[in-house]
């Protein structure tokens, strides 16, 4: 949990930057933390305290304090519920449904990102998006408690996340096709490795990985970032016939999870 929650959450800011070391030592002297990225979503942390280099095994252990005051998890026959959908509205923007269930506190939150901005709070059960740009876009939706701490059901954020492309506005993204998969050990974990629509067909790709892996979708070079407490959906419209690999990168490796094949 600590390498994906601390990228998804605290690292969407700029570095370097300061916490407060407090617990640690008596005086709380701010730590300055250095984060520099090895490749995909791997990142190496370094920090100092007035000059001197931190242990690393202090480093991971103020981290951990630090982060577990950013959740609040729940157990999941006690977590809350989120259904997420998405649907383009008339104006070009996204007309986001918000059915909460489950155990949620009256109080909670739904915080809704797009592309790492300032998140939008949501009190109903519709959220209006305005229109995106062309191009990709990630769009979080997730439950927060009224102090600002992200729920976790079994170990997992409570609510969505969706890449999507657009090309000429969102209006061929209605009502798209849904495949579903499991990614374990960089593979899927069942079914076939190959999926098949028709050109000009709305395709939504839903994954879950037990492992922080970049996902990337030749053809309509879409990436994203996946991990074991973040599961993704990656939209667009199938509007480039052919055969494309979608690769996996990270842990072991390079390697195909599946093709989509477009037909004409």
């Amino acid at each position: 949990m600590l390498r994906s929650a601390a990228v998804a959450l605290l690292f969407a800011a700029a570095f370097p930057l300061a916490v407060s070391a407090q617990g640690l030592d008596a005086a709380a002297t701010p730590l300055e933390i250095t984060v520099s990225q090895l490749g995909g979503s791997h990142l190496v942390l370094s920090a100092t305290r007035d000059g001197v280099p931190v242990p690393p095994d202090e480093l991971r252990s103020m981290l951990r304090e630090q982060v577990a005051q950013l959740f609040f998890e729940v157990p999941a026959a006690e977590a809350p519920t989120l259904d997420v959908g998405f649907s383009p509205a008339q104006d070009g923007g996204w007309t986001i449904s918000l059915a909460r269930g489950g155990a949620a506190a009256s109080d909670a939150q739904v915080r809704i990102t797009v592309d790492g901005e300032e998140p939008q709070i949501a009190t109903g059960d519709t959220y209006h998006l305005p229109p995106l740009a062309d191009g990709i876009h990630e769009i979080k939706v997730h439950l927060y408690t009224a102090d600002g701490q992200a729920y976790l059901s079994s170990g997992s954020f409570v609510g969505r996340r969706l890449v999507v492309l657009q090309s000429g506005g969102n209006a061929s993204l209605a009502n798209p096709t849904v495949f579903e998969g499991a990614i374990a050990g960089g593979k899927l974990a069942a079914g076939s490795d190959t999926l098949t629509t028709r050109q000009g067909t709305a395709t939504e790709l839903r994954f879950t990985s037990d492992a922080e892996l970049e996902l990337h979708l030749h053809g309509y070079d879409i990436e994203a970032d996946i991990w074991d407490s973040d599961p993704v959906s990656l939209l667009f419209d199938a509007s480039i016939p052919g055969r494309f690999p979608m690769e996996s990168h990270g842990g072991a490796g390079e390697s195909v999870i599946l093709y989509l094949e477009v037909y004409p």
